[in-house]
């Protein structure tokens, strides 16, 4: 569940004006205790979606790590030969991308003009950010 959330704080409806991680983890809590969650449920996943961008600070975080480790993949196609090719074909095939690469750009380069402090600014300023997005081994 955290992963399909993990980038709600991107989104506008959802930006409160701090890093969209922090945003997308209060987001995310209130909308799965709204759903029936119980809290400490609701927390693991808030906080996976807090670290995601860099990873946790120990590997005993479960949640966190493995969503760290499919945003990587995701993203920038980290790790990616290490899958069975027909599974990876399959899964593309089942959830086409169509045109994430540069929705993905797109919003996190508008969140980084907007919050200049943000840790996302330096990133997308420079342009080989971009360019290992656009080049990760799958389509859109």
């Amino acid at each position: 569940v955290a992963a399909l959330l993990h980038d709600i704080g991107l989104l506008e409806s959802h930006d409160r004006g701090n890093d969209f991680e922090v945003d997308g983890a209060a987001a995310a809590h209130e909308l799965l205790v709204a759903v029936g969650w119980d809290g400490a449920r609701a927390d693991r996943a808030a906080h996976a979606i807090r670290d995601h961008w860099e990873g946790p600070a120990s590997e005993d975080e479960v949640e966190s790590l493995l969503l760290a480790y499919g945003t990587s993949v995701d993203v920038g196609g980290w790790r990616v030969k290490e899958f069975d090719r027909d599974t990876f074909d399959d899964v593309l095939a089942t959830a086409p991308r169509d045109g994430f690469k540069q929705q993905f750009i797109d919003l996190v380069e508008k969140q980084a003009a907007a919050k200049p402090w943000c840790h996302l600014a330096p990133r997308v300023a420079d342009p080989a950010w971009a360019e290992r997005i656009l080049a990760a081994p799958f389509d859109g």
